[in-house]
């Protein structure tokens, strides 16, 4: 017995009691139950006082209280609990698989470019918290895929938080605000993390007078194309055709400025000055000036909404804004698809608008490469491209590749054209005809060779073939076509006077044979594209020896 009289197992018992670690003020932020259980899991020495950090504890707090029970509940049931070294870490990674069990499903190209990083690289999947998948799973899929590939282009080992890295950067792909946090969302979501069915009971009048197919809608509904979807959504909205696409001026604010004697004039944009006179003031020989004046007054001063294009965005194309208007294009959703949407020849787009009102979204789908690219094609050829892919949409796995492939047949030479290299070439003033070639540039600038074994350097003045352009022309198609295949990993400057002199000297078939190949090769693990293509020239070079 001790000396009050206790036992010493009661005294024991009493001080372990005593010294029962309990949860940090971070903790303050959960539920009630969840508090509850995670005492109970302190209480029973199965976790301890600060094995749980407040990272953990506030990531916690983002899950409801069902989940966050669910959470802990899995947490709990491990094989040995008290064996494992990082608590912490481990309810961390609890809490990313429960989001991707439960949370929103990532889009399937989304997924495989997920797993191509993950595959060619040391990152693993466990390396981004569930937040990073939310705002991964928010953007429409060629935002995700392109925030992928720029976050591949960037992580170094440097890079401690690869989770927080990512998020920086999934986040200026949508600067505007994603699905999460705009301020309402326009489709009805399930209670798995997508979007019901359209044969579900629904309540329209959320969205009845939304656009069919605004960029919103495409970072919400279109992120997926699913054959199910081929006859959703077919109601067809009131639009006026006469609606056309106009770029706002951004309008300079109207100063008031105060005068001697009391009276305030308006300075209005262009620099004219209005008296306005003050109430129940006069001026020798006019009236009094009353709201309603006041009113027409600052409309008159406004400056006017010219349509304007972008010199760097048209390249020599031409606006056919006004003529898709008149054939009934919704120019006013159109346009907000790209911006060479308006560059697009108007039976093209109205083919866009009334396979779209049919219910196949192959407007909604294609990305900026795809938009140039018709806009480039004559209307007999763009209408071609559009109903052959529109035609197979059920059945491809990428619908730009399709696309971008299609269009490369119909026309090669443009989309030579359109690449950087040649626009550059191509916008400048052209030399005289009885101006020697040498003296076509003021001053051309010469460039060390981009091949060890090439003694000539590239010459940048006007009209010299170099690069694909001394290829023949069959050879030209075939490098046309994986360029549009393998984009941005393949692209035209990949083919220095090396390639070029070593492909000249194979024969036709053999040089056919190497652009099918490459064609038809995986370029993602890549990193010296010229030397790759100087090794499959070089092998057919040896078997022809």
């Amino acid at each position: 017995m001790s000396e009050n009289g206790k036992r010493f197992s009661e005294t024991l018992d009493d001080e372990r009691f005593t010294k029962v670690p309990r949860l940090s003020d971070s903790a303050d932020r959960l539920g009630i139950s969840v508090r509850q259980k995670l005492q109970s899991l302190i209480e029973s020495w199965a976790i301890s006082e600060g094995e749980i950090d407040d990272r953990a504890i506030s990531e916690l707090g983002e899950f409801s209280s069902k989940d966050a029970l669910e959470i802990l509940q899995q947490f709990e049931s491990a094989a040995d609990i008290k064996n494992v070294r990082n608590k912490s870490a481990y309810l961390q990674g609890v809490m990313t698989r429960h989001r991707l069990n439960s949370g929103r499903r990532l889009d399937r190209l989304v997924d495989d470019r997920l797993e191509k990083l993950f595959r060619i690289t040391k990152i693993k999947r466990s390396d981004f918290d569930g937040r990073a998948y939310d705002e991964l799973a928010a953007l429409s899929p060629h935002a995700a895929i392109r925030a992928i590939e720029r976050f591949q282009s960037k992580v170094s080992d440097d890079v401690r938080n690869l989770s927080a890295f990512f998020t920086s950067i999934i986040r200026k792909e949508d600067p505007v605000g994603n699905a999460r946090r705009l301020d309402g969302l326009r489709w009805p979501r399930d209670g798995h993390g997508g979007y019901r069915d359209r044969h579900e009971p629904q309540d329209h009048r959320d969205y009845r007078d939304e656009r069919p197919y605004t960029r919103e809608r495409r970072a919400l509904r279109h992120d997926s194309y699913d054959r199910s979807d081929h006859d959703r959504d077919s109601r067809s909205l009131q639009y006026s055709a006469s609606t056309s696409h106009a770029h706002t001026v951004e309008s300079k604010p109207l100063a008031l400025t105060s005068a001697l004697g009391g009276q305030t004039f308006l300075s209005t944009p262009s620099g004219q000055q209005i008296l306005i006179l003050n109430p129940g003031s006069t001026q020798q020989g006019g009236q009094s000036l009353n709201i309603e004046q006041l009113s027409q007054m600052l409309v008159a001063a406004q400056p006017q909404r010219i349509p304007q294009l972008s010199t760097q965005q048209a390249h020599g194309r031409v606006s056919y804004g006004v003529q898709q208007a008149q054939l009934g294009v919704r120019t006013d959703e159109f346009h907000d698809l790209s911006k060479f949407a308006e560059f697009v020849s108007p039976s093209a787009a109205k083919k866009l608008q009334v396979l779209w009102d049919q219910g196949n979204r192959l407007v909604s789908l294609l990305d900026d490469r795809s938009w140039e690219l018709l806009a480039d094609l004559p209307a007999p050829e763009a209408l071609l491209v559009i109903e052959e892919t529109s035609a197979n949409i059920s059945r491809l796995k990428n619908v730009n590749a399709f696309f971008m492939e299609k269009a490369g047949d119909y026309l090669p030479r443009r989309i030579r054209e359109a690449l950087p290299s040649s626009r550059r070439v191509r916008d400048e003033p052209r030399a005289s005809r009885m101006m020697p070639m040498r003296n076509a540039s003021p001053s051309p600038v010469r460039h060390p060779s981009s091949s060890r074994r090439s003694g000539e350097s590239r010459y940048d003045g006007h009209g010299i073939d170099r690069g694909i352009d001394a290829l023949p022309p069959r050879l030209q198609e075939r490098a046309i076509k994986a360029i549009v295949k393998h984009r941005p990993l393949l692209d035209e400057g990949m083919f220095d006077e090396g390639v070029v002199g070593y492909l000249k000297r194979l024969s036709l078939e053999e040089s056919l044979d190497v652009f099918d190949e490459l064609i038809h090769a995986d370029l993602s693990s890549v990193r010296n594209m010229p030397a790759y293509l100087m090794g499959m020239i070089k092998r057919r070079k040896r078997a022809h020896r």
